[in-house]
C-alpha cells in the first residue's frame, strides 16, 4: 500500500469483511497476507501462512536463553541467564507515579501542585529536601520553646505555606530569571528556614518574596539578609500605633469612607501603613490597630 489513504480504505474494508464472516459463523481459519486492490476497492489474498516458520520466527543467535526468577529458590542450568525479578524491582528508583502519590499523602499537596513539583526530577528532589529540612527547623524551634509537639500541631499549616512558596513564588521567579532549579544558589535548608521565619512572624510574605530573589541569586542565608537589610517584621504595637496615627491624619478620605461602612477603605489604609514601614509591618496587627483606632 502506497499511502495512508489506502491503509485507511483497506482497514475499513477488512473490518466489514471480517465482521460479516464472524456473524455468519464462518471466521477465518487460516492467517493470510492480503493486498489492497485500489481499482476494485477490495483486499485480495496473496499468500497463506500456516506455520510459525512462515513468519520467519527463529531464535536470536546473540541472546542466550533467559530465565526470570519469580521464586528465588528456582534453579537454572549453567547455560541460562537468571534474572531475579524481585531484585530488579528493589533496585529500581522511585517512579514518577509513586512519587506523586507519596507527595500528596506526605505533604498534603493537591494533584495539580504535585504535577508542577514533580515535572522535573531536580525540582522533585529540591521539594523533598525542603520539606525534610522544614521538619528539622520546626522541631528545633519547638525544643527552644519547650514544645515538642510544635511540628505536629502546625504541620498542615507549614506544609501549605511551603507548597505555596514553592509554586507561587519560587517557580515563577525561576521562569523570570531564566534559571533551572539546578542553577540556583539557594539550598533547600535555607528555603525551609525562610518558611519558618514566616511562620514565626519574623518576616511577612512581601519581605519573604524580596529575600527569595537574593537567596536564589547569591545563596545568602535568610537570617543574614534580615540582619544586613533591616528586614525584621515590625510587630511592636506601640511603634505601629504611632505610624497608624500619622496614616489616619494624612488620609481623611479613606477614613471617612470606612466610617461610612465601606469596608474596602480599610485595605487602602493598611496599604498606606505598609508603605510607611517599607513593607515590614505585620499586616494582621496593622489591621487590628486600625480598626481599634477608627472606632
Amino acid at each position: 500500500m502506497n499511502s495512508f489513504k489506502m491503509i485507511e480504505k483497506a482497514l475499513e474494508y477488512e473490518i466489514k469483511r471480517q465482521t460479516k464472516a464472524w456473524l455468519e459463523g464462518n471466521p477465518p481459519q487460516i492467517l493470510t497476507t492480503r493486498g489492497w486492490n485500489d481499482a476494485k476497492g477490495i483486499t485480495e489474498e496473496q499468500r497463506t501462512k500456516e506455520e510459525a516458520h512462515d513468519y520467519r520466527y527463529f531464535p536470536e543467535p546473540d541472546i542466550p536463553p533467559i530465565h526470570f526468577l519469580i521464586n528465588p529458590e528456582t534453579t537454572c542450568s549453567p547455560k541460562e541467564i537468571a534474572i531475579n525479578v524481585q531484585c530488579l524491582k528493589a533496585e529500581l528508583p522511585e517512579l514518577p507515579d509513586a512519587k506523586r502519590k507519596r507527595f500528596i499523602t506526605e505533604y498534603d499537596l493537591t494533584l495539580e501542585d504535585v504535577e508542577i513539583l514533580t515535572e522535573e526530577k531536580e525540582t522533585a528532589n529540591f521539594t523533598e529536601q525542603a520539606f525534610s529540612e522544614l521538619r528539622d527547623w520546626m522541631e528545633n524551634i519547638g525544643h527552644a520553646q519547650n514544645n515538642d509537639n510544635l511540628w505536629e500541631e502546625n504541620r498542615p499549616r507549614v506544609l501549605k505555606m511551603t507548597g505555596n512558596l514553592l509554586i507561587n513564588n519560587l517557580m515563577p521567579l525561576l521562569v523570570k530569571l531564566n534559571l533551572s532549579i539546578k542553577q540556583i544558589k539557594m539550598t533547600p535548608e535555607n528555603f525551609a528556614e525562610l518558611v519558618t521565619l514566616i511562620f514565626e512572624k519574623k518576616i511577612n510574605n512581601a519581605t519573604a518574596s524580596q529575600m527569595l530573589v537574593k537567596m536564589v541569586e547569591t545563596g545568602a542565608e535568610p537570617k543574614e539578609l534580615i540582619k544586613t537589610g533591616d528586614l525584621t517584621q515590625i510587630s511592636d504595637t506601640k511603634e505601629l500605633e504611632k505610624i497608624i496615627k500619622e496614616v489616619i491624619k494624612e488620609n481623611s478620605k479613606p477614613v471617612e469612607d470606612y466610617k461610612a461602612g465601606k469596608e474596602k477603605a480599610m485595605q487602602s489604609l493598611v496599604g498606606k501603613t505598609m508603605a510607611k514601614t517599607k513593607g515590614k509591618a505585620n499586616a494582621e496587627i496593622v489591621q487590628e490597630l486600625l480598626k481599634k483606632a477608627l472606632k
